[in-house]
């Protein structure tokens, strides 16, 4: 085994062969390091508060949910409860970012519909401004998630910048790191 590294072009191979292994693994943990942290502003926000896409889209699904509980007194069977139910439970079990950001845009068309309806339909005052408050509750997380989903696209679009340079290319190519959605 002596005799192997005594001839320089092998030793030279081998010393070749291990750098290349320390770049591939060295950036593969800086690149999953920063995917983690660009990842986080979606599900922490930005700042790391909690404020972030993620809860607002949780405050959605709980103010949808009693939408359709207020509308079913009101216009009982109607397909647009169901289209609300089913948009909301698409959310829910959505798993990607870009799956959610979907989902998010069907529960607002969804619900959107289920709004108008529910004005047509003759309630008491209580139930009309628990509507009208609902509304306005899914109205103002969809522009805060909108604001946060910013945010994270920002994160998202950079941490691809930095994945397409090198050393960090290294990992990509490796399969060690892929790229994040940004979505929009």
């Amino acid at each position: 085994m002596t005799g192997l590294f005594r001839n320089r072009a092998f030793a030279v191979t081998v010393a070749a062969i291990l750098v290349l292994v320390s770049v591939v693994t060295g950036a593969a943990r800086s690149m999953g390091k920063m995917r983690v942290s660009a990842e986080s502003v979606f599900y922490n926000g930005a700042e790391g508060d909690g404020i972030s896409a993620e809860g607002d889209l949780r405050a959605r699904i709980d103010a949808a949910y009693n939408m359709t509980v207020i509308a079913e007194k009101y216009i009982s069977g109607d397909e647009s409860i169901e289209t609300v139910l089913s948009a909301r439970e698409a959310l829910i079990q959505a798993q990607s970012i870009p799956e959610k950001y979907n989902a998010n845009l069907s529960l607002t068309m969804a619900c959107r519909d289920l709004y108008e309806k529910m004005k047509d339909a003759p309630m008491g005052e209580r139930d009309a401004g628990y509507r009208e408050s609902l509304n306005a509750s899914l109205a103002s997380r969809n522009n805060t998630f909108e604001h946060e989903i910013g945010s994270y696209n920002a994160k998202a679009l950079e941490f691809n910048r930095v994945l397409n340079t090198f050393p960090a290319i290294t990992a990509r190519a490796a399969g060690a790191v892929k790229p994040l959605d940004a979505v929009k």
